[in-house]
C-alpha cells in the first residue's frame, strides 16, 4: 500500500475533510479518540462541534497533527489550513460558497458515457469498504509498534533552583507505562501526569520513560540544578576537598 498521505482539497474546509476522512474509516469520534491517543473533546473542536473552552495553542496543534496522521493525511498541512481558517473565517466561507457555482469538469460530456450501474456503485462501495478497512488496520499496526509520545511540560531541561523539589508533568499515551527514575507514575484518562520529585544539591538527573505493552519505549532525559542557599563562609576550608 502507498504511504503517500492524503492532503486537504481546496473546496473543503479541515472541519469537512477530517470528518469525511473518518466517517469513510467507519469510525466515531469516540473509537476515533481511544485509537489516536487524542482526547474526544479536541475532535469536537477540529471538527467544529462549537467547543469554546479549547484555545488553538501549541498543545493543540501538536493534537491536531497527531489527529491527522492517524486519519493518514498530512499533519503539517492540515494544521497551516487550520491556523488559516481560524484566522481568516470570511475568506473561508466565501471559498465554500464560491465552489458551489463552479462548472463541473464533467458539464460536456455526454450522457451516454455517465451512466453509473448498480453494479459498478456496489463495486465501488465494496472496494471503499476493503480499503478502509485496510487503512485502518495498518494505521493501528503502525500506532502499536511506533514508540509512545511524551509531552513533557516540566520541568525544563537545564534548571536551576534553590528548591529541593520539582514537579514533573505532561502527557504520554494512556495505555503505556510511564516511569520517572525507575518508579510508576499515575496517568489519569486523557494521559496526563503530575507528580512530585525530590531533588538533592548539586545535578540531578531526571529519566523519563514511556513503555508501551508490546515493549516500544520513548524515554526523555532533563538535568536539574540545586543550589545551596546558604551563604558560604570566609573560612579556607571551605575551598579545601570535599570529605
Amino acid at each position: 500500500m502507498s504511504q503517500t498521505k492524503e492532503t486537504i482539497e481546496h473546496e473543503s474546509t479541515v472541519a469537512e475533510a477530517l470528518i469525511e476522512v473518518r466517517t469513510a474509516l467507519g469510525l466515531s469520534q469516540a473509537e476515533a479518540a481511544r485509537n489516536s491517543g487524542v482526547p474526544k473533546r479536541y475532535i469536537e473542536f477540529f471538527e467544529d462541534c462549537n467547543t469554546d473552552s479549547i484555545t488553538l495553542d501549541v498543545y493543540a496543534c501538536h493534537k491536531l497533527r497527531t489527529y491527522s496522521n492517524y486519519l493518514n493525511l498530512d499533519g503539517e498541512k492540515v494544521v497551516a489550513a487550520f491556523k488559516q481558517e481560524k484566522a481568516c473565517p470570511q475568506r473561508q466561507l466565501e471559498t465554500r460558497h464560491a465552489s458551489r457555482w463552479r462548472k463541473h469538469p464533467l458539464k460536456n460530456i455526454p450522457a451516454s458515457r455517465m451512466i453509473v450501474t448498480p453494479k459498478i456503485i456496489r463495486t465501488a462501495l465494496i472496494a471503499a469498504i476493503a480499503l478502509g478497512i485496510g487503512v485502518f488496520f495498518v494505521i493501528r499496526a503502525q500506532n502499536m509498534t511506533a514508540p509512545p509520545m511524551i509531552v513533557l511540560t516540566s520541568p525544563i531541561d537545564g534548571f536551576v533552583t534553590q528548591e529541593k523539589t520539582s514537579i514533573v508533568a505532561g502527557q504520554t499515551e494512556r495505555e503505556v507505562s510511564l516511569l520517572v527514575n525507575g518508579e510508576a507514575i499515575y496517568i489519569d484518562g486523557e494521559g496526563n501526569f503530575s507528580d512530585k520529585l525530590d531533588l538533592r544539591e548539586g545535578l540531578n538527573i531526571i529519566r523519563i520513560v514511556a513503555i508501551r505493552k508490546h515493549g516500544q519505549k520513548t524515554e526523555l532525559i532533563r538535568h536539574i540544578i540545586v543550589k545551596s542557599n546558604e551563604r558560604p563562609t570566609a573560612s579556607l576550608e571551605s575551598y579545601g576537598p570535599a570529605k
